[in-house]
């Protein structure tokens, strides 16, 4: 089994992230043998400020991961403007802005990093600390989280307000799509199966490329709960809270599902 969290130690092993300044809060995966209760494997993944700063503190943490078949997919988030170490091709990655989300995939067997996406905009991404990473019945990433900035949805300048937002990545890939005008991206439509005579041998499922989707929802103030993956139907089951202000009260607050 896996367990994910963050340290300010070490813990002393071959492929430990060395580059994060010290006293930095670092993100953890280890694969645990439940026969010993030890580490078969454990990655530790750090962040600057940027490549020439070995001294500014930074915080980078694990909240989640899913796995399936040879891949186990992490996330977490790195804090105030730092720049994820990325070992795989040997560079940091590119800060969006404020607090921002990381994916993840590593071979489940050897550790070793298969891809790693830095995710945010120019406000505050938070993500999913209850099931906040997922894999779907493709094999593919399916991250919730909520954001204060505009990833989806174009807000307007002094929006504040915190909206949810669903992300699914390609898992062989990590690639992600976001627009530059802050809109929905969607699937392509396929065709209908058109329907059979039941001594006709069944009609396949028209098929296409995977297209990374994503949206980003707004109920005024709204935060991120936790998401329940239904493989069976291909469903992502969302939860969370709504903060409702009216006229300057208090106003109330709901959840939803």
């Amino acid at each position: 089994f896996f367990i994910v969290g963050a340290t300010q130690g070490k813990f002393g092993i071959s492929n430990d992230d060395t580059t994060a300044p010290n006293g930095s809060l670092t993100a953890f995966v280890s694969k645990i043998n439940t026969q010993t209760l030890k580490a078969d494997w454990t990655r530790q993944l750090g962040a600057r400020m940027n490549p020439e700063d070995a001294s500014t503190v930074t915080g980078s943490f694990a909240s989640g991961c899913a796995v399936i078949g040879k891949r186990v997919y992490v996330g977490g988030g790195v804090q105030a403007d730092a720049r994820m170490w990325n070992d795989k091709t040997s560079n940091y990655l590119e800060s969006k802005g404020g607090d921002d989300i990381w994916v993840a995939s590593f071979n489940a067997n050897s550790g070793k990093t298969n891809w790693m996406q830095q995710i945010g905009s120019a406000g505050q991404e938070r993500l999913s600390k209850h099931g906040g990473v997922a894999a779907d019945a493709l094999g593919n990433v399916i991250v919730y989280g909520d954001t204060t900035g505009s990833m989806y949805r174009q807000k307007d300048d002094g929006n504040d307000n915190s909206d949810v937002f669903l992300i699914v990545l390609d898992g062989a890939t990590g690639d992600y799509t976001m627009t530059d005008d802050g809109s929905p991206v969607a699937a392509p439509t396929l065709p209908p199966v058109e329907d059979v005579v039941t001594t006709a041998p069944p009609q396949a499922a028209p098929t296409a490329p995977f297209v990374p989707v994503g949206d980003q929802l707004s109920f005024q103030d709204t935060r991120v709960g936790g998401m329940s993956y239904d493989a069976r139907n291909h469903q992502a089951w969302l939860a969370g809270a709504l903060y409702e202000t009216d006229q300057g009260n208090d106003g109330e607050t709901k959840c939803f599902i």
